[in-house]
């Protein structure tokens, strides 16, 4: 029953440690950068580019007509869907 236990523990590891590199390549893909510890090195960059890019959202939502943005709410709201 021991054996069972460590065996599934080590599936469960297998499967984290899959999802922890998948989530890192991802990261990577977007501009992360690790050091040979895995930490994320350049967070406050990250989260400044991806703040500017919602403020560039926002400001091109502001600048539309109501109009534009009606369309553009029944875009965003379909991608949730």
């Amino acid at each position: 029953m021991l054996n069972k236990q460590i065996e599934l523990y080590n599936v469960k590891q297998k499967i984290m440690l899959k999802d922890l590199a998948d989530r890192k390549a991802t990261l990577m893909a977007n501009g992360a950068i690790f050091d040979s510890e895995s930490q994320l090195l350049n967070h406050s960059t990250l989260l400044a580019n991806k703040q500017a890019e919602i403020n560039a959202l926002i400001s091109r939502y502001n600048n539309m007509s109501a109009e534009q943005q009606e369309v553009w709410k029944d875009h965003v709201n379909a991608k949730k869907e």
